[in-house]
């Protein structure tokens, strides 16, 4: 049996519902849902992947080298799976695991595996349907061992037939003859995006905060990055956020004060210009 995830908290918490169990679980790199991954199989396409991350989130030779090995390891692992083998991917409503999903279905091609996929965000639903609220995650991270656990025993699995196994393949292909930089899971399908597609939500939030600071004050950017990925309706990570509020500041909406290579060690303020 083999575990296939693309969230590295949801792989821990998954490797500790397992810890007693004979399985291998493998692990993709975060980050699926940004970046490029144009022809992202082939020695290029990754280095320009590689690229836009220390270029963008600001990888240093560490983090650098920890991506690479991690993600080359479970390229290998997976390649290694044996025709037959039971498979069961773990995915979510996210664009970045989704596309995991894709990725691994094609790596999986010719290969008479039954591969089985769980996707965290429906049984989740299931778990809390008595409770008066709705329990929406954002990805498998969300997920705590227990849940994982019992998701397992109760078998909440969808085994993939062969027709949605060709059809993940064939976008797999699409996807990474792609130039986008972000991808959105919209209604079932992974949507190439404009890079700008959080510029406006940072905005408002800004203009909300400039509100309560006073229009010429600046304040912490860490603190607009939090409120934008707490109130965001898409599954995003606060180093994507500061990538976009740096690239405003660049474009001028933006004034800033400090360094920008942390994002605790500056503060913004909308120009005053944009204001009005």
């Amino acid at each position: 049996m083999k575990h296939i995830l693309f969230n590295q908290a949801a792989f821990g918490a998954l490797s500790h519902a397992l810890k007693r169990e004979n399985v291998e679980i493998i692990t993709f790199p975060d980050f699926f849902g940004e970046g490029p991954i144009h022809r992202l199989l082939t020695e290029k396409g990754f280095l320009d992947r590689m690229k836009w991350l220390q270029e963008a989130y600001r990888f240093d030779k560490k983090m650098s080298e920890q991506y690479v090995v991690l993600f080359h390891d479970a390229l290998a692992c997976v390649q290694q799976i044996k025709e037959g083998e039971q498979v069961i991917v773990w995915t979510c409503e996210n664009a970045a695991e989704q596309f995991g999903l894709r990725l691994v279905s094609h790596l999986l091609s010719g290969k008479k595996c039954s591969i089985s996929v769980c996707n965290t965000y429906f049984p989740m639903l299931y778990f809390h349907e008595d409770e008066h609220t709705q329990y929406d995650i954002r990805h498998s991270g969300d997920v705590s061992p227990s849940q994982m656990k019992r998701m397992l025993k109760l078998n909440l699995l969808d085994p993939l037939t062969e027709d949605e196994l060709v059809l993940l393949q064939a976008e797999a292909l699409q996807l990474m003859e792609g130039h986008s930089i972000v991808r959105t899971w919209f209604r079932g399908r992974i949507i190439e995006d404009d890079e700008s597609r959080d510029d406006q939500e940072i905005i408002r939030y800004a203009s909300d905060m400039q509100s309560e600071y006073g229009i010429d004050n600046f304040y912490n950017a860490v603190r607009l990055i939090g409120h934008v990925l707490g109130w965001s309706e898409h599954d995003i990570n606060d180093t994507w956020i500061d990538y976009r509020l740096r690239m405003l500041i660049k474009k001028g909406v933006f004034a800033s004060i400090g360094h920008l290579r942390e994002m605790r060690s500056y503060q913004v303020r909308l120009n005053t210009s944009q204001d009005k």
